[in-house]
């Protein structure tokens, strides 16, 4: 994972971060929520659904003022599922 993060680091010139997650059988991940930076997902093992929507704000912004608690109603299409 190292290795995958520093090769990153270098072929995008920005800081980069890992975060694990690990859910069992049929539970799920998270709720419907927003990020305000860029993720990548790497499914290593069994199925999960996913739906991956547009931008719901133009600009979110790390701890904005006012919460985002409408989701995008943008589904783009795609084989992110």
């Amino acid at each position: 994972m190292e290795v995958a993060c520093r090769a990153m680091q270098w072929w995008s010139r920005e800081r980069v971060q890992v975060n694990v997650y690990l859910t069992t059988n049929d539970a799920s991940g998270f709720d419907l929520h927003w990020d305000d930076h860029d993720v990548l997902v790497i499914q290593l093992a069994g199925e999960k659904e996913w739906e991956v929507r547009g931008a719901s704000r133009p600009v979110p912004m790390f701890r904005d003022a006012a919460r985002n608690d409408e989701p995008s109603q943008e589904i783009p299409s795609g084989p992110a599922s």
